[in-house]
């Protein structure tokens, strides 16, 4: 077998879910025997591919734009990528037992065998969020892929009949392989003196609240900010914000907020850093509308952190009887969710759900499920 991925996403963006879902996916299918990965790397990189035994090919061996002027660029740049993707996929076809995966919505324009990745339809769930030029895009891209694929992996059932839902695509033509966690690097970190990091290097005391991720619409952030504002003159509690760098907008909108100055943001933290933030939190919260799975309630359970999530199917899914649910449009509600974390056995009895049911999730079982779709899809 052979995987010939297009590793676009990691020109994309620098941190993510895609991103962590085929760092972590590639490079286990690539140790089987009798299985080579080789992965289309962009000229210019946000996020870090994966490295051996994946295989590394360069992606743009024409570069995207000529710098003579940016409205000849704005136009060549498509007939450039459909040619790149032309050529490998004249090259695709000459590898015996080939399939192409894309990270982030290309196709080939050749008949070679296609798997295409469903993360969520968070654009047709909420179209009024996506009316800028890149959502029109994807509203109008993302059918087109997935029609133009082989077979289709969905990252949770949710998304499965999402897919169904709004694009009629035949249920048997799906297949659903979740997320995993690593557990090596994300457990329970019990040891006190780990928390010196935290309070030392990074000016946070117990108890807090956890937040992990982007900030943007969907992911409902202004609803946490409101809870916590309601909590934080009578239970000491603070916010922890793990994810980018406050932008111009945020600033504009958030420091005039009373909670801002109690807010400590922890910009792009690594494994290491991000397993004590879990580890030593109250609670984490997971606030979205709407997610595609969620790969943070896997870590943070692993960590053993008292997860609070938004009543939503996919969270259900996800986490099961090991999370505190609230309705997501409904501050009072959270508010009241995370004032449940600070008793002690209420936090004890959702450590206990939460190690429990991560236990059934992992990157060799989802490397193991992806690799057998591509299996199926040889075989059709």
């Amino acid at each position: 077998m052979r995987v010939i991925v297009d590793g676009t996403i990691y020109g994309r963006q620098r941190y993510g879910g895609i991103n962590t879902f085929f760092n972590e996916v590639l490079p286990r299918i690539a140790r089987y025997d009798h299985t080579r990965v080789d992965l289309l790397v962009p000229g210019q990189c946000r996020g870090v591919p994966p490295g051996p035994p994946v295989h590394w090919i360069a992606r743009d061996f024409i570069g995207p734009r000529t710098g003579l002027s940016w409205r000849l660029d704005e136009r060549l740049e498509p007939i450039i990528e459909s040619f790149k993707l032309g050529v490998f996929g004249l090259w695709a076809k000459t590898r015996s037992e080939a399939v192409f995966q894309s990270t982030y919505f290309t196709s080939l324009p050749v008949s070679v065998p296609h798997v295409a990745m469903a993360y969520d339809m968070n654009h047709e769930l909420f179209p009024e969020l996506y009316a800028d030029p890149q959502g029109i895009w994807l509203r109008k891209r993302y059918p087109e892929y997935l029609r133009a694929a082989t077979r289709i992996i969905a990252i949770s059932n949710t998304t499965r009949r999402h897919v169904e839902h709004y694009y009629g695509i035949p249920h048997e033509l799906i297949d659903v392989v979740p997320p995993g966690v690593d557990t090596s690097r994300f457990f329970l970190d019990t040891q006190d003196d780990h928390f010196d990091r935290l309070r030392g290097g990074l000016g946070i005391e117990r108890p807090y609240i956890l937040f992990v991720g982007g900030r943007w619409h969907y992911k409902n952030f202004p609803l946490l900010l409101e809870a916590m504002g309601r909590l934080s003159g009578h239970t000491g509690l603070t916010l922890v914000v793990a994810g980018a760098p406050w932008d111009e907008r945020e600033v504009a909108q958030f420091t005039s907020h009373r909670l801002f100055r109690t807010i400590r943001l922890v910009v792009h933290p690594d494994d290491d850093l991000l397993r004590l933030l879990y580890s030593f939190a109250a609670g984490f919260a997971f606030p979205s509308l709407s997610e595609g799975f969620g790969i943070p309630l896997l870590e943070a359970m692993a960590c053993g952190a008292p997860v609070i999530a938004s009543d939503t199917d996919v969270f259900r899914e996800v986490a099961g009887e090991a999370a505190i649910y609230f309705n997501a449009t409904d501050a009072d509600a959270l508010a009241q969710a995370i004032e449940r974390c600070l008793d002690e056995r209420t936090r004890a009895q959702y450590r206990e759900r939460g190690l429990a049911q991560v236990a059934k999730y992992s990157w060799e079982s989802t490397a193991a499920q992806t690799r057998a779709v591509y299996e199926k899809v040889l075989n059709m």
